[in-house]
């Protein structure tokens, strides 16, 4: 994932005041791989994090100035050992399912099984899950009642009031499923794509996917598919609920916000038709 327009020094900077504060801003993103990747780094100690930390910063640093084919990519990151186990290790976490780890709309379609009866025990019984797969440990829902997925229309409804009010952003429809939030943050230009999942992509799992556009004052652009690929996960949200709806729009305007503050050099080109 592309972050080569942002400063390094900035991201491993933010990284690590994320990690003495608790990792806020990817516990609040309701996005599944974010809420696994917190889960792996939380069950690492202050000297793990830190020599994670340190590669991490010099695996991206190197990708700056070294463009590499997806196997060359691998190479390289074989050179950095803590950072590739790391890797794996939370790559490894996609086989884990909890109510917790699962999208929104795969857990709340279970539940509706009459096998299941809209309970989390029963759920976990019948996958053959530990009794803690039915536990909620995210802060995006705490029971059974609230894995509600919002509804597309109301999702963007509440996006569009979450731009305007935050960014004073216009909205522009690029497609029938993308629409670019156009707005500004301390003087800069800023663009938010995002696409939806409609009704008719109901068995996709994600419910939108977005990046962001930065135009800083003198000019020029920078592009950053999404907070997440500072951590490299995908910018996919998939756990937004109609009790979690007004958090995960502030949370989604926070993280843009973050972005913003990360960028420094910038290419030369409009960012804004």
């Amino acid at each position: 994932m592309e972050i080569s327009k942002l400063d390094p020094n900035r991201i491993d900077a933010h990284r690590r005041d994320q990690a003495e504060r608790g990792f806020p801003l990817l516990r609040a993103c309701p996005n599944t791989s974010a809420m696994r990747l917190v889960r792996n780094l939380d069950r690492l100690g202050q000297a793990e994090l830190m020599a994670l930390f340190d590669q991490w910063a010099e695996y991206d640093r190197l990708c700056q100035t070294d463009a590499a084919t997806p196997a060359a990519q691998m190479e390289r990151l074989a050179r950095f050992p803590v950072l590739a186990a790391f890797r794996k290790s939370t790559a490894d976490l996609l086989s884990e399912k909890s109510v917790s780890t699962l999208p929104v709309k795969t857990v709340a379609g279970a539940l509706n099984d009459p096998q299941i009866g809209g309970r989390a025990a029963a759920w976990a019984r019948f996958l053959q899950l530990p009794p803690e797969a039915a536990e909620f440990t995210t802060p995006h829902a705490r029971h059974v009642d609230d894995l509600v997925p919002v509804k597309p229309r109301h999702l963007r409804v509440a996006l569009k009031r979450g731009m305007e009010g935050r960014f004073a952003a216009t909205e522009e429809r690029l497609s029938t499923d993308t629409t670019r939030y156009i707005g500004r943050l301390r003087a800069w230009k800023i663009a938010v794509d995002i696409e939806f999942v409609s009704n008719r992509g109901w068995r996709r799992h994600h419910q939108f996917r977005y990046e962001i556009w930065l135009g800083p004052k003198g000019g020029g652009r920078l592009h950053v598919p999404g907070y997440e690929a500072l951590w490299s996960v995908p910018a996919e949200w998939d756990y937004v609920t109609v009790e979690n709806l007004e958090r995960s729009v502030a949370a989604l305007c926070d993280v843009v916000e973050c972005t913003r503050e990360l960028g420094s050099v910038a290419d030369t080109g409009e960012i804004l038709r």
